[in-house]
């Protein structure tokens, strides 16, 4: 067949959390056949996320080829320095054109299928469905008709709140209090640990089914230039079940097995490309970077008066219960809880997923009690004692990499910087950073639940009729989508980060013998859709639950 003058056109699945981690020994234990024969036909090598490597801004940087000093989104909430008064984003906030709108400008025809960050959908030429991170029960498609086509196939459904408490998303603090109440054996918290996990499992398999489902349906029905469908069974397996590799590995399996199909389907003649927005890892311990701070007389503490909604269902809970001994003795302890007195207090660690501490800077943070004059010097101060913290059992430094914020990205550009001063890494992930006070707070200890947590480095393949097979070093989650553009045979914008993978363009073939082409910037001003009250609680009932969110 002569594909000459065959339209070219682009499959991304993304792999929320995947890692070579597991995908590697699984290939040579021969048990992910469509990773393999990937492997061996294509272009492959661990992809460097962002800085933090979590979803807001991974997702982002990849969709818009920006980092986030350009886009504005480092985390789940956005820190406008008033750390009292954060706002959960979604794609309103990000302050940069998604590769599907430059697509949409060029006449190019996108389905796009829960990428995260982005809800609410836009309007582009094609489809869109942002089921992720969108509050239950609100129309999460474009075009809107659409959402009720999906509801009728049970693709979005008010199930989707009952989805959410599988996952353990629903008041996830109060569950954890009622065990606590109640004392209960090791081996019966143990058994509700094994079927939550049980459950989840099973939730999870049936998701992959579902999206697969979906996708199939969109991909023969709809016409497309750029497809992409996000599958996040990967990283909600990590958060949820780490330690039961068995069952992480059958995850992998049944993607696999979903990557095979959705390749297939595509065609011979569409480029195709496999990633994640990071990778995933064991987290055998802690560090508690606030209470550090706090021992180092820089953060001071304040109590405040615990959520009434969550008094009265623990009280409502214990009253119905048959172990009603001493009840008003326990609950006291509940009462309230330990917070940060940010007036008094000259830096803290900004979220525990942003991997970065905050200088309470005056002039600048509505809190800030650090001068101006001194904030070069106190933070070379903090940069230099984070250097000399060590694990207390290994004597290992507890940091491997520390990074001021323009170390790592370019100054930012946007009219409120929301990055962190300082950025900090510990060796290969393995300690998870922490910044929430308990009654008796410890600044290292052993994590005990069988979670993991992220890495800064997830997956990358690329295969098609103009992918060399090359082995990459390390490309960048920016260089994607001037990649893609690039096969799109679309003029990139001039003020992208990332870069085309030249190296992954077979020689001689038309990607790699044609010139890139360039237009205008794409940044965007978009006013923010700051979500209600409720859908604030609602999607950080959810992040909780993952593991996201203290």
């Amino acid at each position: 067949m002569n594909t000459t003058n065959v339209k070219p056109r682009v499959l991304v699945i993304g792999l929320d959390g995947a890692t070579f981690g597991i995908i590697n020994p699984m290939i040579k234990n021969g048990k992910l056949p469509n990773f393999a024969r990937i492997m061996r036909q294509g272009s492959f090598g661990p992809l460097k996320s962002t800085m933090p490597p979590i979803t807001p801004c991974a997702w982002t940087s990849f969709s818009t080829g920006k980092d986030p000093s350009k886009h504005g989104l480092y985390d789940f909430k956005l820190h406008e320095g008033d750390p009292e008064n954060t706002k959960s984003v979604n794609r309103t906030f990000a302050k940069s054109k998604a590769l599907w709108k430059i697509l949409t400008d060029a006449g190019k025809k996108s389905i796009v299928i829960d990428v995260p960050l982005t809800y609410p959908p836009e309007e582009i030429n094609g489809i869109l469905i942002s089921r992720i991170m969108a509050p239950p029960k609100k129309n999460c498609t474009y075009p809107k008709s659409l959402y009720y086509t999906l509801r009728k196939k049970g693709f979005v459904a008010k199930e989707e709140k009952k989805i959410a408490k599988e996952h353990g998303a629903d008041k996830a603090n109060v569950e954890e209090m009622k065990v606590k109440f109640l004392k209960l054996s090791k081996a019966k918290t143990n058994k509700l640990k094994r079927e939550k996990i049980e459950k989840s499992f099973v939730l999870i398999k049936n998701e992959i089914d579902k999206n697969i489902e979906l996708a199939t349906w969109v991909m023969k029905e709809k016409p497309w230039d750029f497809f992409m469908v996000v599958f996040m069974s990967a990283d909600h397996a990590g958060h949820t079940f780490w330690k039961d590799q068995p069952k992480v590995r059958r995850i992998y399996e049944k993607l696999d097995a979903a990557v095979g199909k959705l390749f297939e389907l595509a065609g011979e003649n569409t480029t195709k490309f496999i990633m994640s927005d990071h990778g995933f890892t064991s987290t055998p311990q802690s560090f508690n970077i606030n209470e550090w701070l706090h021992k180092k007389g820089l953060l001071f503490k304040k109590l405040d008066v615990y959520g009434k909604e969550s008094m009265k269902e623990i009280k409502e809970f214990l009253k119905n219960s048959k172990q009603k001994t001493k009840k008003e003795n326990k609950l006291k302890n509940f009462r309230y809880i330990i917070k940060t007195d940010y007036n008094k207090t000259r830096a803290y660690l900004q979220s525990g997923t942003s991997y970065g501490v905050r200088i309470n800077l005056e002039g600048r943070d509505k809190t800030g009690i650090v001068k101006k004059e001194e904030y070069e010097s106190f933070r070379s101060y903090l940069i230099n004692e984070f250097r000399n913290i060590k694990h207390p059992i290994s004597k290992e430094k507890v940091f491997s990499h520390i990074f001021k914020k323009e170390d790592v990205y370019s100054k930012s550009n946007l009219s409120v910087d929301p990055a962190p001063d300082i950025f900090l890494l510990t060796p290969d992930m393995k300690i998870i950073l922490e910044g929430q006070f308990r009654q008796f707070t410890k600044v290292f200890k052993k994590t005990s639940t069988g979670y993991g947590f992220h890495h800064t480095h997830g997956i990358f393949f690329a295969q098609g009729k103009d992918i060399g097979n090359v082995p990459l070093d390390s490309p960048k989650i920016t260089d994607l989508a001037p990649t893609i553009l690039h096969i799109l045979n679309i003029p990139l914008p001039d003020d992208l980060d990332g870069v085309i993978l030249t190296e992954i363009l077979k020689p001689g073939s038309e990607c790699a013998k044609r010139l890139p082409q360039y237009q205008g910037s794409s940044q965007v001003e978009e006013k923010e859709k700051v979500y209600s009250k409720a859908e604030e609680a609602d999607v950080e009932e959810r992040l909780r639950a993952l593991g996201y969110v203290e």
